[in-house]
């Protein structure tokens, strides 16, 4: 069955076998030719790249062999010249002296030695001209005097056109040349310099300068103008096969020494032309090593070019030979190829994809045929009538259709005819073809005879249990009926309990209120009692009040007795003196008299006063002990009312919790009660179904006995 569910998801597909393998070859192709191509094409990129690279970078070469080569043939003329007019005048001194020798150039004496030296000076710049065509003119210039001691500012000068007219030529004084280039930076370098390209009688040259050195001082200068045109045969030496390629000569600071395709460029600098200061900074980096290396750049013009650099030994410099070209000249034929071989590729691919196709097609046409046929499985039609004539995968594949569709149908056949008689009841049914279930055919002939196994189990079983429970529920009728009796008698005493109950609940129902109210009453008390114990406070801290005004009433008194003491004494001492006085004092004497007798009254009411407040102060003594005493005793009682009080709430509390309890042990009696009733009529109902119970029982023990089963199932 998994080859048959293979199939409908094969069949479930849109598109044929036969397209997807063409599909996934072409795919497959497609990716190889991506690759072949890509490789190829950065191949030859690579290639073709390098070989212009190279190209360039030997055309840059040659031409800077060339430049050297001309620089050189031009300063080995002007060294030469040099190092003869340095050696004649480091050889001592004149062999004539006499001035008698006149100078050609000035028409002045001179020494036999400047003589000499300015013949050979002459013939050698006439020979240099007239063999080496580069040369348009060649020159010498001293320091003053330093030529000759007759002559401050010696120059002589001999361009190409002068040899024809034997004519020669000078340079004015010496402070109109000393600044010059061609004659300053050799003399203080005291080394060959080449100047940069300047333009004289409308002719471009540079100049060629070389110090003449005696006895370790520059003395002067050898120059000799070169024209820049030797330089034209670049372009015929690299000939015409790129449009757009271009040459040019750098001094060492990268201004333009020559130009062929525009003078006018000549002198100007390279980032003029090159204007991203980026590559400008590298390419300057390179310049310093220098060494050959390539660059591109964007010109003003906006075209990509690539440029080629080779250094040129000029003299102490380093001058560059650059050649250019167009990005766009180097790439299109590569671009022109590479679409090419894609082109070649698609048609080779589109050639194989067509053959492909009729060979896929034909191998594998026998498939449609077994699709149909898995379809047929599919909607349940295992009818098939697959031929072949092919001893490969596909006729091997049409074979097991054929032999698989029978199988089935057998199989089938053979699960309908079994299925049939256990339909009927019969379940001693066995399978008339076992040797058909092969392979995972076999656990469906197993689940089969298990199936049968099983349900002969299950109803010998039921046939069992049937009578078991027959038995059974005649036992659970009895029983129910006897809880039923049982469960009446437990209702009629509950009833009882909960009669007796409800009257112990009315009996503590007022027993709490009675608690309530002896709580109420002893509360009552309780405050009466805190109430006089404040009144006795207050009455005992009256009595300390008047018992403090007592002591100082007699304070007073004390005073007074000692007032009246006083008098006294002064109405003793005025009778004494009245007495002195005689006559005259008697009135006075009978004033004292009566002072005195006031004195004694006064003395004699303070001591009954002090009396009398020391005896209540005594009894207002005896008054607050009594007070203290009685505050105490009623503290006391306040004290057990409280505990009174506390006990009749408590007494109270537990009667309504007692009510309470048993209020709710007067609902669970209910509630049994209720139950009790329930089971009662639960167990009459019981009864009844245990008798139904046991008539069904009956018909299920008939029922089982209609199926025929084998006689030994049970024990298998």
């Amino acid at each position: 069955m998994k080859i048959i569910s293979r199939v409908g998801i094969g069949v479930g597909r849109k598109q044929k076998v036969a397209t997807r393998l063409i599909c996934m070859v072409f795919l497959i192709l497609m990716i190889i030719f991506a690759i072949f191509i890509t490789l190829s094409s950065v191949n030859t990129y690579s290639q073709m790249n390098n070989s212009v690279i190279s190209e360039f970078s030997s055309t840059a070469k040659t031409n800077a062999i060339v430049s050297d080569s001309i620089l050189k043939e031009s300063e080995k003329d002007v060294q030469l010249l040099s190092t003869y007019i340095s050696e004649s005048m480091n050889n001592g001194s004149d062999v004539n002296n006499s001035g008698s020798d006149i100078s050609v150039v000035y028409n002045i004496p001179l020494s036999g030695k400047a003589k000499s030296i300015e013949q050979y000076v002459i013939d050698n710049i006439k020979n240099n001209i007239v063999n080496n065509e580069d040369i348009v003119g060649m020159g010498v210039y001293f320091e003053p005097y330093a030529f000759d001691k007759n002559v401050r500012d010696y120059t002589l000068y001999i361009a190409d056109s002068d040899v024809a007219s034997n004519s020669i030529q000078t340079y004015g004084k010496y402070e109109e040349y000393c600044n010059e280039e061609y004659y300053k930076v050799a003399h203080e370098t005291q080394k060959i310099h080449l100047s940069e390209t300047y333009v004289d009688n409308g002719i471009n040259m540079i100049t060629a300068s070389y110090p003449i050195v005696v006895n370790g001082n520059a003395v002067g200068v050898v120059t000799a103008d070169i024209n820049i045109d030797v330089f034209s045969e670049f372009k015929e030496n690299a000939g015409s096969k790129y449009s757009t390629m271009f040459f040019n000569i750098y001094s060492d600071k990268n201004n333009i020494i020559y130009d062929p395709a525009d003078v006018k460029n000549i002198g100007h600098n390279l980032t003029e032309y090159y204007t991203d200061r980026e590559k400008m900074t590298g390419v300057k980096e390179k310049l310093s090593k220098h060494k050959l290396f390539n660059a591109n750049f964007t010109n003003k013009e906006g075209k990509n070019v690539i440029c080629f650099f080779y250094p040129i030994k000029a003299g102490n410099q380093t001058w560059w030979s650059m050649v250019g070209i167009h990005e766009s000249e180097i790439n299109n034929p590569i671009m022109r190829f590479v679409c090419l071989q894609v082109v070649l590729m698609v048609i080779a691919l589109g050639v194989v994809n067509f053959i492909l196709f009729l060979l896929v097609n034909k191998s594998l046409k026998p498939l449609d045929g077994m699709v149909m046929a898995a379809d047929k499985i599919t909607s349940g039609d295992f009818e098939l009538n697959l031929t072949s004539d092919r001893n490969d995968e596909i006729g091997k594949l049409t074979d097991a259709f054929n032999e698989m569709s029978n199988n089935i149908r057998t199989i089938i056949s053979d699960v309908a005819s079994t299925l049939e008689l256990i339909s009927n009841g019969d379940f001693t049914a066995k399978s008339q073809c076992p040797d058909k279930y092969v392979g995972e055919y076999a656990k469906l002939y197993k689940m089969y005879d298990d199936i049968e196994y099983n349900l002969t189990s299950a109803i010998v079983d039921i046939s069992k249990a049937s009578e078991q429970v027959n038995v059974s529920s005649d036992q659970v009728s009895d029983g129910a009926q006897a809880l039923s009796q049982g469960a009446t008698e437990q209702a009629s005493s509950i009833e009882e309990l909960s009669a007796t109950i409800s009257e112990v609940a009315t009996e503590i129902k007022g027993t709490a209120d009675y608690a309530k109210d002896s709580n109420e009453i002893a509360r009552q008390a309780g405050n009466a009692l805190r109430a006089g114990t404040v009144q006795m406070s207050e009455m005992t801290n009256a009595m300390a009040d008047i018992s403090n005004s007592a002591n100082e009433i007699s304070k007073i008194i004390k005073t007074i007795d000692d007032i009246a003491f006083q008098t006294n004494i002064l109405a003793l001492n005025a009778a004494v003196e009245a007495a002195r006085a005689g006559t005259a004092g008697k009135g006075f004497a009978v004033v004292a008299d009566e002072v005195r007798n006031l004195a004694q009254k006064s003395a004699e009411a303070a001591q009954n006063t002090t009396e009398l407040i020391e005896n209540t102060i005594s009894a207002i003594q005896n008054g607050s002990k009594i007070a203290v005493d009685t505050v105490n005793t009623i503290n006391e009682v306040a004290e057990s009312t409280g505990k009174l009080v506390e006990s009749a709430g408590r007494i109270a509390q537990a009667s309504d919790t007692q009510a309470n309890r048993i209020e709710q042990i007067t609902l669970g009696v209910d509630q049994i009660a209720s139950i009790v009733q329930t089971n009662s009529a639960t167990a009459e109902e019981s009864a009844a179904a245990s008798e139904e119970l046991a008539g069904q029982a009956n018909m299920l023990k008939e029922l089982v006995d209609r199926f025929k089963i084998s006689a030994g199932t049970a024990g298998r």
